[in-house]
């Protein structure tokens, strides 16, 4: 069972997407990976060698290029525009981590996939990386503070983040 955990951001987004996005922490060489699985995941072509590794990584509402402007461009939208010179919650950084041996690369990826599908998809902008470069298999999430759909705070669901989170994602 994975254990997760979320924290608040105030700093630059861009800082946050580099590190969900770290090569050195998603890269998995094609040897390492287990199953078949890897071309439904990444949307790649392994045949001939052409690929020796590949990254797990996943947006929604954005992409791994344009997330950090994509989040303040909602944010802009909804009139949250200066949410960074105000000290406000720019994102939610959040990690779902899985025991050693519990899981695949690919089972965690597949299961970070449907997790966001679930909770954050339809309403806010995410980035997600699965991080192989530890003995557990970790998936690391940064979702928008402000959804796209209709400018209200994550912090603001319901009776706030810890009722979100224990309501929600440890559900």
């Amino acid at each position: 069972m994975a254990q997760t955990k979320i924290w608040a951001k105030k700093s630059d987004i861009g800082e946050s997407v580099r590190y969900v996005l770290n090569p050195e922490k998603i890269n998995v060489k094609v040897q390492k990976l287990y199953s078949d699985e890897i071309t439904y995941i990444t949307d790649k072509h392994i045949a001939d060698g052409e690929i020796e590794s590949v990254y797990l990584t996943a947006t929604w509402n954005c992409t791994e290029a344009n997330a950090p402007e994509k989040m303040m461009l909602t944010k802009e939208l909804w009139n949250h525009g200066d949410d960074d010179q105000n000290d406000r919650i720019l994102v939610y950084h959040m990690d779902q981590s899985f025991k050693p041996g519990e899981v695949t690369p690919e089972l965690a990826y597949q299961i970070g996939c449907a997790f966001v599908e679930k909770v954050f998809a339809g309403r806010y902008e995410v980035v997600m990386g699965t991080h192989i470069d530890k003995a557990h298999i970790h998936n690391h999430f940064l979702i928008n503070a402000v959804s796209f759909v209709d400018g209200k705070r994550l912090r603001n669901e319901s009776t706030g983040i810890r009722s979100f989170y224990f309501a929600q994602i440890r559900k």
